[in-house]
């Protein structure tokens, strides 16, 4: 089966398509809370835009839930999420 992720999407691609974001690749200690107020959007609008991201991740990592509400205090190093660009 073939697939792509999001790096090789982005090379085919030629980058992101939306000039007004940019690739954010998260660190130890970030949470989307604190992603959010730096760039001056909400949680929801971070994890509407990366969901399949951050729920990958979290599988990844053995966390599951039936409420999306706990994945988005889910975060791990290494994760890249579409976040608005700073200005």
């Amino acid at each position: 089966r073939d697939e792509i992720n999001v790096n090789e999407l982005e090379q085919v691609a030629g980058g992101i398509a939306n000039p007004d974001e940019e690739l954010y690749i998260t660190k130890a200690d970030d949470t989307i809370s604190g992603i959010a107020a730096a760039r001056k959007t909400t949680v929801d609008a971070i994890f509407r835009r990366n969901k399949a991201e951050i729920m990958a991740w979290a599988h990844k990592f053995g966390k599951h839930s039936n409420k999306e509400s706990d994945y988005k205090n889910w975060l791990w190093s290494g994760e890249s999420l579409y976040v608005p660009r700073l200005r």
